[in-house]
């Protein structure tokens, strides 16, 4: 169940949504306790922009490694 709410997280959807929507995710994950932590990124296009160089960086580095 991980991976929809990282495939959502890594695509441009979330900037494509309203505000409304992206907040319902963010406050499942916050406040109704669904372990998808790719969620808690949703809450802003910065957020989804950290989330989405972060796994880049990681995936760069791995295969570095």
């Amino acid at each position: 169940m991980h991976l929809p709410a990282i495939y959502f997280a890594l695509s441009d959807i979330p900037k494509t949504f309203h505000t409304k929507q992206t907040g319902y995710l963010y406050g499942a994950f916050k406040n109704e306790g669904h372990p998808y932590p790719a969620l808690a990124f949703l809450r802003s296009d910065g957020h989804v922009d950290l989330f989405q160089r972060v796994v880049k960086t990681l995936c760069e580095n791995s295969k570095d490694a």
